[in-house]
């Protein structure tokens, strides 16, 4: 078994991010476009966009946060509607009454799922920079764009970030990670951090060029804005400026076993093709999601192990020995292979 076979059996194994970029042609999503493109600004700086499904009771808060925008640029936000059964795109109209210089609002004819949608909204911006805001969340900053385009063009970044908090929706809990606190954040430390997608401005052209380059489908949050740091400099406005609701989505219902493959994947992806300055980072990390999956008590089942051990263990081979000599990796693959051999008995 190949690398690239362990990969793709990674892969199929969370039917994550199972969708490729490459292989969805805008051209073959059918959509109707709500909005009247004469009454429309006819040269956005920036294109905002929000991917939505069912969401009529948060996408009006989402909504106003990015049209009460404060800039000396003019802006779009582009609503993808992925065929919603509620009233979200009754209120995405009442918005559009308002707003028909800033809105545009594309329904599909059918349901295409998150990546299908992604990719509709993104083959319509204008604007040579793009912004994201899903839409249970919302911005927090009415100058949140205005600011990080004067940060990009300071320092010449394709990437600008924000610090935002996080609320979690089982129990209205709300707090914050810890996030590099530079201006211009280095590969290394970019790596080992977070930024949700609500928080970031890009450039549409480096978008465009990973998409084309990065034979893998990017379209989650992590990946995306970490190989958009391949392609210049990151920068960070040190303003809490977003808020980003966990705990109702796909992903919070997953089980343990399953997150960790996905952070394992996603990880593994960015180690192969992530900013090489990060490599390092995102290898490390690799090895400390698996040695945690592995915990006898709250990680991978005997079971698991043994469906998921042949196309695992090469990839993790792989990483360990592109990392040597690193005393904490030669740790980590010991307390990794110590365990693995104590399920492996179990079984």
């Amino acid at each position: 078994m190949t690398l690239q076979d362990c990969f793709d059996k990674v892969t199929e194994r969370v039917k994550y991010f199972s969708c490729a970029t490459r292989d969805i042609e805008p051209s073959s999503i059918a959509f109707t476009e709500l909005s009247d493109p004469t009454r429309l600004c006819q040269a956005p700086l920036v294109s905002v966009l929000m991917r939505a499904y069912n969401a009529e009771a948060t996408i009006g808060r989402a909504i106003e946060s990015i049209v009460t925008q404060e800039t000396d640029f003019p802006f779009e936000l582009i609503i993808a509607d992925d065929a919603s059964t509620d009233g979200t795109v009754a209120v995405c109209q009442e918005w559009l009454t308002k707003h028909p210089d800033k809105i545009r609002i594309l329904r599909a004819h059918k349901n295409g799922g998150l990546v299908v949608n992604d990719v509709l909204t993104h083959s319509q911006a204008r604007g040579e920079w793009i912004a994201e805001c899903d839409c249970d969340d919302y911005w927090l900053e009415t100058c949140k764009l205005q600011r990080q385009m004067i940060l990009i063009r300071k320092h010449g970044a394709v990437l600008c970030v924000t610090d935002y908090l996080i609320r979690d929706v089982r129990d209205n809990r709300l707090y914050m990670y810890v996030l590099p606190t530079t201006e211009i954040i280095p590969p290394r430390e970019f790596a080992q951090a977070y930024y949700q997608t609500n928080t970031l401005l890009y450039s549409r052209a480096a978008y465009e060029q990973m998409v084309r380059e990065i034979p893998l489908d990017f379209q989650g949050d992590t990946r995306k804005e970490q190989c958009l740091a391949r392609y210049g400099k990151v920068v960070c406005l040190h303003d809490v400026a977003s808020i980003w609701h966990v705990g109702g989505g796909a992903y919070s219902s997953r089980s343990e076993a399953n997150k960790a493959m996905i952070v394992i994947l996603s990880q593994l992806a960015l180690f192969r093709y992530g900013p090489r300055a990060a490599k390092k980072a995102h290898a490390i990390t690799v090895l400390t999601v698996l040695r945690q999956a592995l915990h006898p008590k709250t990680g991978f089942s005997a079971q698991e192990w043994q469906e998921i051990r042949p196309f695992i263990l090469p990839l993790v081979k792989h990483v360990f020995w592109r990392l040597l000599p690193n005393p904490t990796a030669i740790s980590l693959y010991l307390k990794i292979r110590s365990r693995a051999r104590r399920l492996h008995a179990a079984n």
